[in-house]
C-alpha cells in the first residue's frame, strides 16, 4: 500500500530560498550546455520554465529525504518522460544510478548517445515506444521513480497502463515523486507540442495509487488535496486574471504582427505557468499552479 505521503506547491519564499536557488541554479547551468541544441525547438525551453525550476528541486529534496529515512546513499532511479531535463545527469554526478526515458515524441532527442553525449553523463538514456515498454526492467528494479509533469499529458491508454506497471518495477518500500500541473499554461494555444493537458488525470492517477489505503486516509488525503488547491488559489488572488490575462493576450497576438512585439513582450514577460514569470517577480508577485507529491511504497503485512 502508499503511506506516508506528502503534498507541496510553489510558494514564493520557497522558489526564491537559498537552498531552492542554489538547486536550480546548479540544474540551469547543467541544463545550459544542451540550449545550444534546442534553442529553435519551443519545447527545449520547458526546462527555463520557473514551473520546472521548482520542480527539479523539489524532486531532488524528496530523493534527498528518501535517503536519509532509508540510510542509503546511492539509489535506482527510474526518471519517466525525463525529455531534455538536466535532472537525471545532475542525480547521477550525486551519486545516484539513473535511467531515464521517454517516447521522444516531440523529437527531442536525436538518439539516446547524443544526449548522453551532451551532458557528458554515464546516466542511461531509453528511447520507449509506449508506457508498456516500461516491462523491459524486471521486477523490483528501482528504489525511486520520479516524473516531472508527464502524467498530465496521458493518453487514455497510457492513464490505464501506468500505475501496474510502476508498481510491478519499483521496490518494496520504494518511493514515487510526482509533479504535475493543474491548469493548462497562460501561453499554451501558442505552444504547439501541449494541446492536450488533462490534470484531471493527474488527479485520478494521485487517487488510485492511494486506492489500496484505508477509506478514512484515503478521506483524508481528499481534503488535502482539496484543501491545497484552494491554498494556491487564495495564495496568489491574481490566478483569476492570470486566466483573464491570457486570453486577452492570445486575441492581441493573433489580430496583429507576431514577430518583433511578440519577441520583445515575451523576453520581458518570461512565460511560466499561467502567468509571467520575470515581470511578475517585480510587479505582480508570482503566480503557479504546479503540485508535488511523494509516496512511499509499503508492502502489505
Amino acid at each position: 500500500m502508499i503511506e506516508n505521503y506528502s503534498f507541496s506547491y510553489p510558494t514564493w519564499g520557497k522558489l526564491t530560498s537559498e537552498k531552492y536557488h542554489s538547486i536550480a541554479k546548479e540544474l540551469k547551468q547543467l541544463g545550459s550546455t544542451i540550449s545550444s541544441e534546442t534553442q529553435a525547438d519551443p519545447a527545449g525551453r520547458l526546462q527555463n520554465f520557473t514551473l520546472k525550476l521548482w520542480e527539479n528541486p523539489y524532486i531532488y529534496y524528496q530523493i534527498e529525504k528518501y535517503c536519509k529515512k532509508t540510510l542509503k546513499s546511492q539509489l535506482k532511479i527510474l526518471d519517466i518522460g525525463s525529455g531534455l531535463s538536466p535532472l537525471p545527469a545532475y542525480l547521477q554526478k550525486k551519486g545516484h544510478q539513473v535511467t531515464a526515458v521517454d517516447d521522444n515524441s516531440w523529437k527531442l532527442w536525436k538518439n539516446e548517445s547524443w544526449i548522453k553525449k551532451i551532458y557528458n553523463t554515464n546516466v542511461e538514456y531509453i528511447i520507449i515506444k509506449d508506457i508498456s515498454s516500461l516491462k523491459q526492467f524486471e521486477k523490483n528494479s528501482f528504489d525511486l521513480i520520479i516524473s516531472c509533469s508527464v502524467i498530465e499529458h496521458f493518453d487514455d491508454q497510457t492513464f490505464n497502463q501506468f500505475i501496474p506497471t510502476i508498481y510491478k518495477i519499483l521496490k518494496p518500500e520504494g518511493c514515487i515523486v510526482l509533479t504535475f500541473d493543474l491548469n493548462i499554461p497562460i501561453f499554451q494555444k501558442n505552444r504547439d507540442s501541449l494541446e492536450s493537458i488533462y490534470p484531471e488525470k493527474a488527479l485520478n492517477i494521485i487517487e488510485m495509487l492511494l486506492k489500496d489505503d484505508p477509506s478514512s486516509l484515503l478521506d483524508v488525503y481528499k481534503k488535502k488535496l482539496n484543501s491545497l488547491i484552494w491554498q494556491i488559489k487564495y495564495h496568489y488572488p491574481l490566478f483569476i486574471f492570470s486566466k483573464i490575462l491570457s486570453n486577452f493576450i492570445y486575441l492581441f497576438f493573433k489580430n496583429f504582427d507576431r514577430g518583433n512585439l511578440q519577441r520583445k513582450l515575451l523576453s520581458r514577460f518570461n512565460k511560466s505557468g499561467p502567468i509571467f514569470n520575470t515581470y511578475s517577480r517585480k510587479y505582480l508577485g508570482e503566480v503557479t499552479t504546479s503540485i508535488g507529491i511523494s509516496l512511499l511504497n509499503t508492502p502489505k503485512k
